[in-house]
């Protein structure tokens, strides 16, 4: 095992919590829906847990800075990939701090913290899911685990053309290739994917 026992310890137990937390706060979320609501809202007033959620955020986005060092360490990261991770890992930080009720504070015209930090995460690992993928394949080994690399590569360039060339507000219930809300749903989903197989490949 490349990282310490520690670390391997709290982030198993981290990523459990984390799974489960969502579950918990989509269940207990009345009239919540992924084609309706995104990922964000989780953590707005409207939802009785949403103080945990976002607590949540804020632990994982600085865990994760702690994993992208043991990646790179291990010879599994680059410095560029490194980079665009962490940059990723410390804006789901920030993500955690400034939740989707504080949007209210700022004036419409304005981009607020929470929307800025949202989409540099999300741009951050789009990237460094393609430089993951490049050194996989350049190394040969673990093929399996850019699986999920290219799936959040996937869903993250169909994500990323909705909010290009879509009004992304606006719900398409019965086209859901225009959908935003599932379309970040399911980019976060694989980016979490893809964060865990990372976990596994330092086992």
């Amino acid at each position: 095992m490349i990282i310490p026992t520690w670390f391997f310890v709290y982030f198993l137990a981290l990523i459990v919590v984390m799974v489960l937390g969502l579950v918990v706060c989509i269940k207990k979320y009345e009239g919540y829906s992924i084609l309706e609501k995104e990922v964000s809202h989780l953590g707005s007033t409207e939802n009785k847990n949403g103080k945990f959620f976002n607590s949540i955020y804020i632990i994982f986005g600085l865990s994760l800075l702690l994993l992208f060092y043991f990646l790179f360490n291990a010879g599994l990261f680059n410095f560029t990939t490194f980079i665009f991770f962490s940059l990723g890992g410390i804006s789901i930080f920030f993500v955690g701090i400034f939740p989707k009720n504080f949007i209210g504070t700022f004036p419409e015209h304005i981009l607020t913290p929470h929307h800025l930090f949202a989409e540099i995460a999300f741009s951050s690992f789009f990237v460094g899911s393609i430089l993951f993928i490049h050194l996989i394949l350049d190394s040969a080994i673990c093929l399996w685990m850019i699986i999920p690399s290219i799936l959040a590569i996937i869903a993250g360039g169909i994500f990323f053309y909705i909010t290009l060339f879509y009004e992304t507000r606006k719900i398409r219930k019965r086209a859901l290739l225009k959908n935003f809300c599932f379309w970040e749903w399911m980019f976060f989903l694989t980016i979490l994917l893809e964060i865990i197989f990372m976990f596994i490949l330092l086992l």
